[in-house]
């Protein structure tokens, strides 16, 4: 088998680091579910009015992954 002229191509690729991706925060409110991107946490959910700790930021990856995770009903 013959090797690539370009060596560089066989290296992986780095994943980037989850504070690196702060700006793709998706805070989801456990309440009612409403979703909002933000690099920052709310201080309440503008839907229902839950508190801050009623809201969960994860990246938009980590939220399609957990959704695939989930049984369909």
């Amino acid at each position: 088998m013959a090797s690539h002229p370009d060596s560089s191509l066989a290296e992986p690729i780095p994943l980037p680091r989850r504070q690196d991706l702060r700006a793709d925060l998706v805070w989801r409110c456990a309440d009612c579910g409403y979703q909002r991107q933000a690099p920052e946490r709310p201080e309440r959910c503008p839907a229902c009015s839950a508190g801050t700790e009623r809201l969960e930021g994860k990246t938009s990856i980590e939220w399609r992954l957990l959704m695939r995770r989930r049984p369909a009903v």
